[in-house]
């Protein structure tokens, strides 16, 4: 079975020694590269082979979180996971928002970490008990700002259900003009641009429960 390389960026040599000592314990993972420093790993951002990086973002000399869209620019298809004494939600949002695959604080057992890493490889997004509060705290203060009527919940999940404005026209027993209406309001309400905008934010915020991807 092929191993997972894992790249370190962090200056705590303790925290590194013991991500290290977790990932030894596993058949599945191998230590690929250490950077030690935010200039090392800037001087280096192209990563050949590696897999996920586990990155800190408090270095010495800098807030690495301007690194990663550049690193993800260098290295197609590297996952990124940061591992992290910052809780705040700027940053927490700001980082996801650049396309991290997971979000750790340091603050927790280390137990876990082969398992988020594995969940990483999987498609998966992990994150802290405290970041996933944030975030649960930021969407449902989002969505108690959104005024959606029934009807348009209503809409909306048609939508999410595939269905063409004509279809939801004749399932509702409404004119198609009144669908457009409807969505016109939901894209403005959700502020988006796009179906798949409005369908993603609007699973997101817990208006549906599930949306088809192609539609």
């Amino acid at each position: 079975m092929e191993k997972i390389n894992v790249a370190i960026a962090e200056d705590d040599l303790n925290c590194i020694e013991e991500i290290q000592k977790i990932l030894s314990k596993s058949t599945e993972f191998r230590i690929h590269q250490t950077f030690h420093s935010y200039d090392q790993l800037k001087e280096n951002l192209e990563i050949k082979g590696c897999d996920i990086l586990i990155l800190d973002l408090c270095f010495a000399e800098d807030n690495a979180l301007d690194l990663i869209v550049p690193l993800k620019e260098k290295n197609s298809g590297l996952k990124i996971v940061i591992h992290t004494t910052f809780e705040d939600t700027e940053t927490i949002i700001r980082a996801l928002g650049l396309g991290v695959q997971g979000y750790l604080t340091k603050n927790r057992s280390y137990d876990l970490l082969c398992h988020e890493l594995k969940s990483v490889m999987m498609g998966g997004a992990p994150l802290t008990k405290l970041v996933a509060e944030h975030l649960t705290a930021i969407f449902e203060k989002e969505k108690s700002n959104i005024n959606l009527s029934p009807r348009e919940i209503e809409i909306l999940d048609l939508i999410s259900l595939g269905f063409t404005y004509q279809e939801i026209a004749d399932d509702l027993e409404i004119s198609p003009l009144t669908v457009r209406t409807h969505i016109r309001n939901i894209y403005e309400k959700l502020n988006v641009n796009s179906k798949s905008e409005a369908l993603l934010k609007g699973y997101r915020l817990g208006f549906i429960s599930k949306w088809i991807k192609n539609t």
